[in-house]
């Protein structure tokens, strides 16, 4: 079985500026999923896809990768990661003649993301043999039953008919999409243009492990937590 992992890291960000190459405790925001994903022997190649020079060349003196620059109309705001990734396979095949049985999404944002965590995901679909695996982490607070939307000037609630004075221990468990591991059989990525090709089974994560840096609070709780590990 071939995976192919794909790190996109575009230059451009609006909440924070270059924010896939921020420092973070020291290193660039993308060291951190970088690191971890050379650790993990099963990744049989890991690209680096990007538009920004500046971005490839932090990555040049991280690690071994593969530079992908990406083209431009792929690295907008409203640029999906679906065609970035149908791009890269469709030119490895045609340019390289390399094929590969899944890919292995790791987006640069969720630097807690372990190898263990890669391993994991890619042990289950080892067992499984089709489909896909993403990572998701617990919602405890604020539970999506207790959400409320503001409509006309009223408070309404985002899930019409639920009811927000259940208590917390009786409401189903709910799960999301952390952003940190997507792993998907490349032929169903492919025909469905989607990660999440069925069967498609989770895996769970620790909230420490699951911060996806979106903006300037994000990124202090990444590093408060990364500190705290290194005590």
């Amino acid at each position: 079985m071939k995976i192919l992992a794909i790190i996109p890291a575009r230059g451009g960000s609006k909440g924070i500026k270059n924010k896939n190459i921020i420092d973070l405790n020291g290193q660039p925001l993308i060291y951190y999923t970088l690191n971890e994903a050379e650790k993990v022997d099963d990744l049989d190649r890991i690209i680096v896809s990007t538009e920004s020079n500046v971005v490839k060349t932090v990555c040049d003196k991280i690690g071994n990768y593969v530079p992908s620059m990406r083209p431009v109309e792929f690295a907008q705001d409203h640029s999906r990661t679906i065609d970035l990734v149908e791009d890269i396979i469709m030119r490895l095949e045609k340019v390289n003649n390399e094929t590969y049985d899944y890919i292995c999404l790791l987006q640069p944002t969720s630097p807690l993301r372990i190898a263990k965590d890669i391993q994991e995901c890619i042990e289950i679909i080892k067992e499984q043999g089709n489909g896909s695996v993403v990572s998701l982490a617990k919602i405890d607070e604020p539970h999506p039953y207790k959400m409320k939307i503001i409509e006309g000037g009223e408070v309404k609630p985002l899930i019409q008919g639920a009811n927000s004075s259940i208590p917390r221990q009786e409401l189903p468990e709910v799960f999301e999409l952390n952003g940190a591991i997507y792993l998907t059989e490349t032929i169903g990525l492919m025909k469905n243009r989607t990660f999440f090709c069925e069967p498609c089974v989770p895996f769970i994560m620790p909230m420490e492990r699951s911060v996806n840096i979106n903006n300037q609070f994000d990124l202090r709780l990444a590093e408060y937590l990364l500190n705290d590990k290194l005590k």
